[in-house]
């Protein structure tokens, strides 16, 4: 089994509050402001951006 990296783990624990936003608002009824929506799509673009670079170069490497 291979170890996560100190940065890999870092940008996963960067979602926890966007899914604590959402949750909120499904479960609990709360309101979403436009620039909670906002960041919350920034950050998980740039999570997305950094696993699929991630994957990229695993999967070069493994060739």
């Amino acid at each position: 089994m291979d170890s996560i990296g100190a940065t890999t783990v870092s940008v996963g624990i960067i979602g926890e509050p966007v899914l604590a936003i959402v949750l909120a608002y499904l479960l609990l009824g709360e309101t979403m402001s436009l620039f909670q929506l906002l960041g919350g799509i920034i950050t998980l673009l740039g999570m997305g951006m950094y696993f699929w670079s991630k994957s990229l170069k695993y999967n070069i490497q493994n060739k």
